[in-house]
């Protein structure tokens, strides 16, 4: 759902950037990992149509994608995605050992409840909304999860919040 809103492009747009990354040793453009049980994904959108980086999609789909410009690769979970599994995979397999989640308060509350969240970003907006939407951990468990100032910063009327998970 979140790729849909969202409708990301390249994940380091900046030349600048890739070229530090490069200059470290990286891959210009990070891996780009995007969980969806079904697979209906906006392939239209330029994380698919750039042609730049690669895009690793968990899923529990049969379906294949798409051709697409970008390099796609599919890992399978029959039954529905094991976030835990998929997560000894990227780490083991792939060698990535920090991963930076994008997602929605489903995929948060799923990651928050198996323990594989150490740092939680909140951004906080100078808006107020109100109704019985959707929370950050939308499914979690009941129960309080300690959490840790680590900074914070701001910048007009925004703040920028980062949090260790105790």
């Amino acid at each position: 759902g979140t790729l849909r809103a969202e409708r990301y492009g390249r994940a380091v747009r900046d030349p600048d950037k890739r070229a530090l990354r490069e200059e470290r040793g990286l891959p210009a453009d990070p891996l780009t990992i995007v969980v969806s049980g079904r697979m209906e994904l906006p392939w239209d959108i330029g994380l698919f149509t750039d042609g730049a980086g690669e895009v690793l999609i968990l899923t529990a789909s049969e379906d294949e994608p798409p051709e697409t410009a970008t390099p796609v690769r599919i890992l399978r979970h029959p039954g529905g995605v094991d976030l835990r599994a998929a997560l000894r995979h990227i780490h083991g397999e792939l060698g990535i050992r920090s991963v930076l989640c994008e997602g929605g308060p489903s995929l948060h509350a799923e990651l928050l409840g198996i323990g594989a969240v150490d740092d939680l970003f909140l951004t906080f907006g100078s808006k107020l909304s109100g109704g019985d939407g959707p929370h950050i951990t939308e499914g979690l468990a009941a129960g309080v999860h300690d959490l840790e100032l680590r900074w914070l910063l701001r910048s007009g009327s925004e703040l920028f919040a980062r949090y260790g998970v105790v």
